[in-house]
């Protein structure tokens, strides 16, 4: 040794037989050496040697210059990357020692990797990943390495594989959780779905039943007010024809169409079940509209003396008296509205009639007529202007 910079080195120690000399001492050229980790004697430390030849003006070997890096160092730097309480950092020479390492295993520096997975990668692909178990502390390990351009060295991250996949792990078992949870609450609202439905079933099951039993009941009933319904029909045709005077016979067709009229609501009646399920039907039939209100009227008259009230019809000359449409329900409309004024307390008298409008009942010559009845009556308790 000539010089050296560390306090207290004395020129004059013999390092010749180190290898970093050697190597420049038997090479004719100047390239860069890395040696491994070595226990200095000038330092008294373990150092990694990066050495470069010296020669003479003639080219022949005049020594070598050295560079002493501290393996210490390169650790704390690879120390103060995050890797994983397990992972690891390693700086390895083509020759398969180890001259750095960031890892929670015991210190490996200096130690040789020569036979292991990573020299076989590196044989084959500068830069590369492989999985492998680790010969130094018997980590399994998901690797990357890269050699260092110009330099004969690899830097390899390992990253341990049960860190990798802890969050994956923990992140697993509360998808798990969270989808057994949801698991259970779909079966439960399943069940209750099912309860839910059966409950809605038996209702709907009892609730048929009862209106098979309503059904059944108004038909019975039905047929046996109609079978005498048709003898006072029949018996009201005869007495129309036995020769009555004028004030009978309009008593007697009065009675007529009541009777027509009652039997028709029983027939209604028959149809019930047509009206539950909004499919009752709409005639279009000739008749006379002059003689349906006529005879609503008739059938209200008795009812509107005996109340002291005067029940009159009034048509005008401009509707026709044969129109098509659904007589039956006409003559129920007509019934309900002036059945309800007559049967008020009304203090004067009421009027029916019809009159020309717009839309309605097609007539003769394919004209629409809609028949309107207007009821005049003063109540009690209600103001004559209204």
């Amino acid at each position: 040794m000539v010089a050296s910079n560390i306090p207290g080195s004395k020129p004059g120690l013999d390092l010749s037989d180190r290898e970093h000399f050697r190597i420049h001492a038997d090479r004719q050229t100047d390239e860069l050496f890395i040696s491994k980790p070595v226990f200095g004697r000038v330092s008294n430390k373990w150092s990694i040697q990066v050495t470069r030849r010296i020669n003479m003006p003639d080219g022949l070997f005049g020594g070598v210059v050295v560079l002493s890096v501290d393996p210490d160092y390169l650790t704390r730097f690879y120390k103060s990357i995050n890797i994983g309480e397990r992972g690891s950092i390693e700086l390895v020479g083509i020759d398969g020692i180890v001259r750095a390492l960031a890892s929670q295993s015991q210190p490996a520096i200096g130690q040789s990797v020569a036979g292991g997975k990573l020299m076989q990668q590196f044989a084959s692909a500068r830069n590369g990943a492989f999985y492998g178990r680790s010969p130094l502390d018997n980590i399994d390990r998901q690797y990357v390495y890269r050699g260092i351009r110009g330099y004969p060295l690899i830097v390899t991250v390992g990253l341990a594989q049960d860190e990798i996949f802890r969050n994956y792990e923990a992140n697993r078992r509360t998808d798990f959780t969270i989808a057994s949870a949801l698991t259970l609450w779909l079966l439960g609202m399943t069940y209750l779905m099912l309860h839910y439905q059966r409950a809605l079933a038996r209702a709907r099951d009892a609730a048929e039943a009862g209106t098979r039993a309503r059904s059944e009941f108004l038909a019975m009933m039905s047929h046996e007010i109609r079978t005498p319904m048709n003898g006072v029909v029949g018996m009201s045709e005869v007495l129309l024809d036995s020769g009555l005077n004028d004030e009978q016979l309009s008593y007697a067709r009065t009675m007529r169409t009541s009777a027509e009229h009652l039997l028709q609501i029983i027939n209604d009646v028959l149809d019930f079940s047509k009206l539950e399920a909004d499919r009752a039907d709409i005639e279009q039939v000739e008749f006379d509209l002059h003689d349906l209100i006529r005879g609503t009227v008739d059938v209200l008259s008795t009812q509107a003396r005996e109340r002291k009230l005067s029940l009159t019809v009034e048509i005008g000359p401009d509707v026709p008296a044969w129109i098509a449409g659904d007589p039956v329900h006409l003559r129920q409309v007509l019934l309900n509205r002036d059945g309800r004024s007559v049967g008020g307390r009304c203090r004067r008298s009421s009027a029916d009639g019809a009159r020309d409008t717009p839309a309605g009942v097609r007539g003769q010559g394919h004209r629409n007529w809609n028949p309107e009845g207007r009821v005049f009556a003063a109540v009690s308790g209600i103001p004559s202007a209204r």
